[in-house]
């Protein structure tokens, strides 16, 4: 209760302490994490092509959603007072309303999340595949199990030319 009342009291400074934090973690610490990334992070050299590619449409998805949220900046005032409001439900009430807030306001890392993991994802199954290729074995999906299976000349070459591939791009 006297925590949504100095809520209600103090609304602008909360605001505004909100906005300092939001715009360091948001743009600045990921912008610079990003740009980190697609230069030489650690001192390792990786594709600087693909490492650009997906850099910039990171940076394209961050400045996006930062356009979008400073549209939802009128409705700040709204918010403050909501919370202020829930104040009397508890403290566990405004925790929970809190994690709401920061899930509705951070989808775009979540997209992010899971983009890369699904890139990764299917760039180890591509490699799993082709390595069995090499072995000369095939996934049986109907039987759950590895078969063994002979494979022409031009599949092998294929294989070996997409699996250099899938191999130097990969982190």
């Amino acid at each position: 209760w006297l925590g949504g009342w100095v809520l209600s009291r103090q609304g602008s400074g909360f605001l505004s302490v909100l906005h300092s934090l939001g715009k360091f973690l948001h743009l600045d610490v990921m912008t610079n994490i990003i740009y980190w990334l697609m230069g030489l992070p650690a001192g390792l050299k990786i594709n600087e092509n693909l490492n650009h590619c997906l850099g910039s449409m990171v940076l394209y998805g961050i400045n996006f959603w930062n356009q979008v949220t400073t549209i939802g900046t009128q409705y700040e005032a709204v918010i403050v007072w909501s919370f202020a409001l829930c104040g009397v439900f508890g403290a566990s009430f405004v925790v929970a309303l809190a994690s709401d807030v920061l899930a509705l306001i951070t989808p775009h890392v979540d997209f992010v999340h899971s983009a890369f993991s699904r890139l990764w994802n299917l760039t180890l199954s591509g490699l799993s595949s082709l390595w069995k290729l090499f072995r000369g074995k095939k996934q049986n999906v109907l039987r759950n199990r590895v078969d063994s299976c002979q494979y022409d000349m031009d599949e092998l070459v294929l294989g070996t030319i997409l699996f250099t591939l899938l191999f130097f791009l990969s982190p």
